[in-house]
């Protein structure tokens, strides 16, 4: 069995000093919860709320924590704005904060690191707190 070539990894310093390569959608948020997942690990985001003032966006980084399950695990974005963030995550969720729906904009920026070298981000590992703040 030969053996398979060194991979870069979720601590590849170099991966996160330059920039990534682009990743973009645009989708509109409903009261279902919309998970995107990249294929890379992500150094860099930014989602535009195009909807207007008053009408919000959750952004949050597991499903429980875009639903408020135990906390609000999410970041609010008003219609007009934008949230910008350096991470690395494989997977961003979306959903309305509002009763009307709302159009925005998600740009990643992606490094060459597979998302399967990512840890799972969760609020409980056997029911015990594990990556607080995440939900």
């Amino acid at each position: 069995m030969g053996l398979k070539d060194p991979r870069v990894g979720y601590n590849s310093v170099n991966e996160f000093m330059g920039s990534g390569l682009p990743w973009v959608i645009s989708n509109t948020a409903s009261s279902t919860v919309i998970k995107h997942s990249f294929d890379k690990i992500t150094r860099h985001i930014k989602i535009s709320n195009h909807a207007a003032s008053g009408v919000y966006l959750r952004v949050g980084f597991t499903q429980n924590g875009i639903a408020g399950a135990g906390d609000a695990y999410y970041y609010k974005v008003n219609g007009g704005d934008s949230f910008e963030i350096d991470a690395r995550i494989k997977d961003i969720y979306v959903v309305r904060d509002s009763a009307t729906d709302a159009a925005y904009s998600l740009y990643a920026e992606l490094t060459m690191i597979d998302s399967d070298m990512m840890p799972v981000l969760t609020g409980s590992l056997g029911g015990t707190a594990f990556w607080n703040g995440v939900g």
